[in-house]
């Protein structure tokens, strides 16, 4: 099951977090149940697939603290809200997250960003201006966009 994220109606509920739309899309490829490890201002909504069906959970006021995020293998992640530290560091029973897609490019208050250690080919940070640390090392970097 894929999300289209372009959808009028997950938008609307997208931008009812409060402000703008503020989003992290990413797809795990090692194992159920990624976890990561997020900063976050207010609200924060997690759109997965988890068990094939779509999933809401909502977290509020989160510092540098370990999340443990309902979905399925290869299924598209979403954060949606002012998520300002995101790292994918994170060492669990099931091993680490292995991203294969990541994009940061709408979640503008994004200052920190730790990506290492995946299986990506491309990162594009550009619109990220408020971003003061990034670590992508060990992946499959062929395109990085800053």
């Amino acid at each position: 099951m894929k999300m289209n994220l372009n959808n009028p109606a997950f938008l609307q509920s997208a931008s009812n977090v409060g402000g703008g739309v503020e989003m992290i899309t990413f797809v795990d490829s090692k194992s159920n149940n990624p976890q990561v490890k997020l900063s976050c201002d207010g609200y924060l909504k997690v759109v997965s697939t988890y068990n094939g069906e779509q999933i809401t959970q909502t977290l509020s006021n989160i510092s540098e603290q370990t999340v443990s995020i309902q979905a399925d293998v290869n299924t598209i992640v979403t954060l949606i809200g002012k998520v300002t530290y995101f790292s994918t560091h994170v060492t669990y029973p099931g091993g680490t997250t292995r991203l294969t897609s990541l994009d940061v490019s709408a979640n503008t208050a994004l200052t920190y960003l730790h990506c290492s250690t995946n299986q990506l080919t491309s990162l594009d940070v550009s619109a990220n201006t408020a971003l003061t640390k990034l670590h992508c090392s060990y992946n499959q970097l062929t395109s990085l966009d800053v």
